[in-house]
């Protein structure tokens, strides 16, 4: 039997170390597809600052001065007044604005669709976003964790016998 040199040993270990690198890609779970698995968040553009850019025409639409359907995108904090926020406006009973256990059932994402369940795609007369863009958007309501849903919906009404009027709630 012959004996090998080093050389030879180190190019049998190397070609093993080839064949088993191929070996545990090849098993390795996810795909580059799989954009849950392998989306980078920093790659994410700041989805607030979206909102308030493209979805607020200057003073119309979400701003915080005309709040279309009771929203205002364009204030600060935005996580605080969408997470678990029952929908109003024309979107009213179809959910809450941010909900993190079901970030493609928000109605801040599925407004940003073509189609979406109520009332017209958002932003209104833009551009529709791309599927890295929406994927940014489910990211970022992920990222706001459980909020407690507001059961407060609508414009609130008047006060009675003197009293002050109620305050509305804030949604699409």
């Amino acid at each position: 039997m012959p004996v090998a040199d080093g050389s030879s040993l180190r190019r049998g270990f190397a070609a093993l170390a080839g064949i088993a690198g191929v070996m545990l890609l090849g098993g390795c779970p996810g795909t580059l597809d799989d954009k849950e698995k392998f989306l980078n968040a920093s790659a994410c553009f700041d989805v607030p600052a979206y909102f308030a850019q493209s979805c607020t025409l200057g003073d119309a639409c979400h701003s915080s001065a005309n709040k279309a359907g009771g929203l205002d995108l364009a204030s600060a904090d935005l996580a605080a007044r969408v997470n678990g926020v029952l929908s109003t406006g024309d979107c009213v009973g179809r959910g809450v604005l941010a909900d993190p256990a079901d970030p493609e059932g928000s109605v801040l994402f599925f407004k940003l669709e073509p189609s979406p369940a109520c009332g017209s795609p958002m932003p209104l007369g833009g551009d529709p976003l791309t599927d890295d863009q929406l994927s940014c958007v489910r990211a970022w309501i992920l990222s706001l964790g459980p909020g407690a849903t507001t059961t407060t919906t609508g414009a609130g009404g008047g006060g009675a016998g003197g009293g002050a009027a109620g305050v509305g709630g804030g949604g699409v």
